[in-house]
C-alpha cells in the first residue's frame, strides 16, 4: 500500500513535470513566433514610411534638399528576410541615389543655383518612384506591415 502510494506520487509528479514542460515549450514558440512576426512589421513600417517620405520629397519638394530617411537603412532591409532579391536591390538602388543626389544638390548649391533637373539621380529616382517595381515593393511593404 504504501508503495502504491509512492509510485502514484512518482508518476504524478513527472507526468504533471512533463505536461508543465510541454505546456511552457508551446507557450514559449508561440512567443517566439509573435516577436518575430512585430519584428517583421515594425521594420516593413520603417521601410515603408522612409520611401513615402522619399518619394514625397521628389513630388512635392520645391526648396533646397531636405530629403530624409533612417539612417540604419540597410539593417532595416536585412530584418525584412520576406523581400525578394530584386526587391533588396531596388532598396538599395534607391537608397544609393538618394544619397548620390543629396551629395550633388549640395555641391551644386555652393556654386551657385540649383537645378534638380540637371542632377541625373533626380530624374533616375522620379522614374524609379512612377515604375511597377517601386509599386509592387511598396504593397509587400504594406501586406508585410499589416499581416497578424
Amino acid at each position: 500500500m504504501v508503495k502504491e502510494q509512492i509510485i502514484l506520487a512518482l508518476l504524478t509528479s513527472l507526468l504533471s513535470g512533463g505536461i508543465g514542460s510541454v505546456v511552457g515549450f508551446l507557450i514559449s514558440s508561440n512567443q517566439r513566433r509573435k516577436d518575430r512576426n512585430d519584428e517583421i512589421k515594425f521594420y516593413s513600417t520603417i521601410l515603408k514610411n522612409d520611401l513615402e517620405s522619399i518619394c514625397n520629397y521628389f513630388s512635392n519638394e520645391r526648396g533646397s534638399v531636405n530629403l530624409r530617411y533612417f539612417a540604419d537603412w540597410q539593417k532595416n532591409i536585412a530584418k525584412c528576410a520576406y523581400l525578394c532579391q530584386d526587391e533588396v536591390a531596388l532598396l538599395y538602388e534607391i537608397y544609393d541615389k538618394c544619397f548620390n543626389y543629396s551629395y550633388h544638390y549640395i555641391l551644386k548649391e555652393k556654386t551657385g543655383s540649383v537645378c534638380k533637373d540637371n542632377i541625373n539621380e533626380y530624374k533616375q529616382l522620379n522614374q524609379i518612384f512612377a515604375g511597377n517595381k517601386y509599386l509592387k515593393l511598396k504593397a509587400n511593404l504594406i501586406c508585410h506591415e499589416t499581416k497578424k
